[in-house]
């Protein structure tokens, strides 16, 4: 699995707001933010664990981390808030 998928998202950022979104991130707690809608979290932590094969969707564990700590170049998700 490559980083390309979110390439199109970070491509359009601004330097600055590049870092400014950074800085935020690293900022975050590895914790779950636990602040969104219960079904969509469900539904959102599976196709986490194993994507969705039927639309060749892969699992974000290989470049996010099984606890979605990131590392090595790849954001942490964990922690991300529902309401950012």
């Amino acid at each position: 699995v490559s980083r390309q998928y979110m390439w199109g998202a970070a491509a359009r950022l601004d330097p600055q707001k590049d870092r400014a979104l950074a800085a935020y991130f690293s900022a975050l707690t590895a914790a779950a933010a636990s602040d969104g809608d219960k079904e969509l979290a469900t539904a959102g932590a599976r196709i986490y664990r194993v994507g969705i094969p039927a639309a060749n969707i892969p699992s974000c564990v290989p470049c996010h981390g099984l606890a979605a700590e990131g590392g090595g170049g790849i954001p942490r998700l964990g922690g991300q808030s529902y309401n950012i």
